[in-house]
């Protein structure tokens, strides 16, 4: 046993004197782009672990050449603005030509593929985050090998005119765009002050299109770091990384068995067992669940995210995570798993959904139960019924169970419908209960619209939609079926019982542009349904549209 300790010693008496030795990686700058920074981070991380070859396939491709190629999309700019944003994307490039002194040099090029920086002018930019719809000044992309591109490229977009306007943008703002997608592909991030190139786009005079001594003098250094890193791993150098090293146990909580509405919490412990500040993130799967945390957690130290789960609305066996992002470069995402068992405080017996058949020849009547599954005793203040045919009556039948009676009268239109029946009751867990009866009577048809899309020259013929036409109780005939449409063909086939019928319906082709609105006529015999109508819509594109 000494002796395992004595070599256990001896390893960490090791790994504190390299630790000592090794070079010390070199600092990023303040505002990098994430993916630079990421990769970046990631070959210095690959480098502390002595795995040379997977940094070096990180770090060459993405250095700095000394000659960086331009494009720009002159052509997609309208004529009358052609000129005057050619000249402010010039004076944006000598701007930084001017800044870097040469060392690397800007050259415009013909060659889109060729290019380093692809700059696109489009009538509008805009973006969809988190299901949002915005117009943008413009957006540079950084793309960096070998996993988003073959080679280091910015590929930029650039709005012709001031979004949600017909004014088009002016020859600072432009030459400040061009220069913001230059210094993209520096690797520098966005910055939140006015006065920086890579700050916030406004129309205005005091907009800035060279980049400021602060600003220059990032882009160097983080084109330092990058020659530092390739001779390193070019020279299989390890080097020392200060880094955070996250711990949370356990990483799963079982709430058991909760009632519905109830709010629940669960403090996860976070270790922070590195030797560099944790950096965290969290980010819950559902908007029922809230995470409150510590976003630093200090080199061995402790922190916590208290995670808050509503249950209301929810029933059954569940499982909610959180998502845990952190600068811990091994570990840089992390699954929490929270997991309970909701009860409601009133139950519907059978169900809450019934489905069910009507009667054609008199009223259906509908019994459930409504069961407090609490302590709590169970008082039913009303039920209410959302149409004119149908009624519901709550009856007691003891200190935690009520009956409830809904009456759907014989006038009940025929087809599918959703009546809803609801219950105010005494619980402040579930003050309300909802039941739904999903009835069908006589004769369904499904879809009662048919839609053969948005057909174009290009649009495969023939195009196919069915429409099926079906009863539960007994089987029908049917007596005649047309479109009012030559351009469409009926095919129709029942099963031998005569309880569904389904018909084929085939376009190939004669519709002129625009909006088609036509109907399919079926004619049964049922006294109560002879006549059936299924709409059918489309919409040609003119050819100028396609």
């Amino acid at each position: 046993m000494q002796k395992w300790l004595a070599v256990w010693l001896l390893i960490g008496c090791w790994a504190l004197a390299w630790a000592q030795n090794a070079p010390k990686a070199p600092t990023l700058p303040e505002n990098v782009a994430k993916p630079e920074h990421d990769q970046i981070t990631q070959v210095i991380n690959l480098l502390s672990k002595g795995e040379f070859d997977e940094a070096e396939k990180l770090i060459k491709p993405i250095a700095i050449p000394s000659t960086i190629r331009i494009y720009g999309s002159w052509a997609t700019i309208p004529i009358e603005l052609r000129e005057t944003f050619r000249q402010a994307a010039t004076e944006a490039v000598q701007n930084w030509n001017r800044a870097l002194e040469g060392n690397p040099r800007l050259e415009w090029t013909d060659d889109e593929r060729a290019a380093d920086v692809q700059i696109v002018f489009e009538e509008d930019v805009a973006e969809i985050t988190a299901g949002q719809f915005r117009l943008m000044y413009g957006r540079a992309k950084l793309m960096l090998p070998p996993n988003q591109s073959d080679r280091r490229r910015v590929r930029a977009r650039i709005a012709t005119y001031i979004p949600y306007t017909e004014m088009p943008q002016s020859p600072k703002a432009v030459a400040h765009l061009v220069g913001q997608a230059i210094g993209a592909y520096l690797g520098l991030g966005e910055s939140q002050k006015d006065t920086e190139l890579m700050g916030p786009v406004w129309n205005s005079e005091d907009l800035p299109t060279a980049p400021t001594a602060e600003e220059v003098e990032r882009a160097r250094t983080l084109n330092r770091v990058r020659l530092t890193l390739v001779d390193y791993a070019t020279n299989r150098t390890r080097v020392y990384m200060p880094k955070p090293k996250i711990k949370i146990e356990p990483m799963e909580y079982d709430f058991g068995e909760i009632t519905q509405g109830a709010v629940v919490k669960h403090t996860f412990i976070i270790k922070n067992e590195g030797d560099a500040p944790l950096e965290i993130a969290a980010r819950p799967s559902c908007g029922c669940v809230t995470p409150y945390f510590d976003k630093v957690i200090e080199p061995g130290k402790e922190g916590k995210i208290e995670a808050e789960l509503r249950s209301a609305g929810f029933r059954g066996a569940q499982v909610k995570t959180i998502q845990v992002t952190s600068n811990d470069p091994d570990y840089p995402s992390l699954t929490l798993r929270l997991t309970a068992n909701i009860r409601t405080a009133i139950e519907v017996r059978p169900s809450e959904q019934i489905p069910i058949t009507l009667k054609t020849d008199g009223p259906t009547v509908q019994e459930v139960e409504i069961v407090s599954t609490t302590d709590e005793p169970l008082e039913i203040a009303e039920v209410r019924v959302n149409v004119p045919f149908a009624t519901a009556e709550a009856q007691k039948i003891d200190a935690k169970r009520t009956k409830v009676i809904i009456t759907i009268n014989q006038d009940a239109p025929p087809g599918r419908q959703t009546i809803l029946a609801t219950a105010r009751t005494n619980s402040t867990a579930q003050p309300q209960v909802n039941i739904a009866l999903n009835y069908e009577k006589g004769i369904v048809v499904t879809p009662t619209t048919v839609f053969f899309g948005a057909i174009n020259s290009a649009t495969p013929l023939p195009i196919e939609r069915v429409v099926t036409v079906s009863r539960g109780d007994k089987g029908f005939q049917v007596k005649k079926f047309e479109v009012d449409d030559p351009n469409i063909e009926v095919k129709h086939e029942a099963t031998q019982d005569g309880k569904q019928h389904r018909f084929i319906l085939r376009y190939r082709g004669g519709w002129q542009s625009g909006a088609v609105r036509k109907n399919l006529i079926i004619e049964t015999d049922d006294p109560q349904q002879p006549t059936l109508r299924v709409s059918i819509m489309a919409n040609v594109l003119s050819a100028s549209l396609q």
